[in-house]
């Protein structure tokens, strides 16, 4: 009798921390982490653990650290383009319930390549790097700034209630990108920017769409000469 109890004692004792260990790794499969109760256990099965526990933590800062590779750009902190088109995607879906604008501004920076061939591309990168930092001075919380790659960028603008609200931030946002910037410690250059704009609903109803008719504008706009903004 005393063994039969002995028995039922000791597995106890070791089933529940496997249990609580198999919860874990179950809660750790659905994308949290649960820290183990280690109380009343043995010491093998405590450093086990304790292992664990470490292991979970790094694979998670790990794919923390993926995910943050997709969804922003690693030079300037704006967002990629994939994740820009997810993110103005769901707003535009908000607009559509609350009936409010939302505006997809497409920009093109003006005299890059020279500075890029001139200084190199270091410097270029300042430019990149003080041109999404102006951005964010003028933008609000509630809008994106997304890189489309090399010196292209796009502006998500919600909410819109008039179109003049959209054209006084384009004219802002000129006026900043227009001002010097310095690179290399001590020389200062400039560049302008060319925006094209689309609007919802008056340009488009899905982001592509808007996307697509937000690049005719720019092109507009950088064959007229740059630095201005142009309408769809």
């Amino acid at each position: 009798m005393l063994g039969f109890i002995l028995a039922r004692y000791l597995a106890r004792r070791i089933s529940k921390p496997i249990i609580n260990l198999s919860e874990a790794a179950f809660a750790f499969a659905n994308g949290n982490i649960n820290v183990v109760d280690k109380a009343g256990m043995a010491p093998e099965i405590k450093a086990l653990a304790t292992t664990l526990e470490t292991t979970f933590i790094e694979r998670a800062r790990i794919q923390g650290e993926l995910q943050h590779l997709v969804n922003f750009d690693q030079l300037t902190g704006a967002l990629t383009r994939i994740h820009f088109q997810n993110s103005f995607d769901s707003l535009l879906q908000l607009a559509k319930r609350t009936g409010e604008g939302i505006a997809v501004l497409y920009l093109d920076l003006d005299r890059f390549k020279t500075i890029n061939d001139t200084y190199g591309h270091g410097a270029g990168d300042q430019v990149l790097r003080s041109v999404v930092e102006r951005m964010r001075l003028r933008l609000r919380g509630s809008d994106l700034v997304g890189r489309r790659g090399g010196d292209e960028f796009n502006v998500g603008l919600y909410p819109v209630r008039h179109r003049s609200e959209v054209e006084t931030v384009c004219r802002d946002l000129i006026e900043l990108l227009s001002q010097p910037i310095t690179i290399n410690g001590d020389i200062l250059v400039s560049v302008g920017v060319s925006i094209g704009i689309a609007l919802f609903p008056d340009n488009g109803e899905t982001t592509e769409h808007l996307e697509i008719n937000a690049d005719m504008a720019l092109y507009r706009a950088k064959n007229s000469g740059g630095n201005n903004f142009v309408w769809f």
